[in-house]
């Protein structure tokens, strides 16, 4: 018999702010587009969850790691800065 691997639901992680990421800007009307994309079905993509974005994050630069999990919905919380 196969265990079964316990899971959890993570609730309210900020994924994205308004702002400068990467030299790229993003408004709320972009943030309102993420979520709008995402709810008409995200073009058929389950984002798997990336362990982080640290550069010396050896686990990064691996392949073939399985996900440590998926995002199965996004919402915008707050108003723009």
């Amino acid at each position: 018999m196969v265990d079964k691997l316990q899971t959890t639901t993570l609730s309210g992680v900020e994924i994205l702010a308004t702002g400068t990421w990467n030299d790229r800007k993003y408004t709320t009307e972009d943030l309102d587009n993420i979520v709008e994309a995402f709810d008409e079905g995200n073009a058929g993509i389950v984002p798997p969850v990336k362990l982080g974005h640290q550069k010396n994050q050896n686990l990064l630069d691996k392949e073939g790691l399985p996900a440590a999990g998926y995002v199965t919905k996004v919402m915008r919380k707050g108003t723009s800065s």
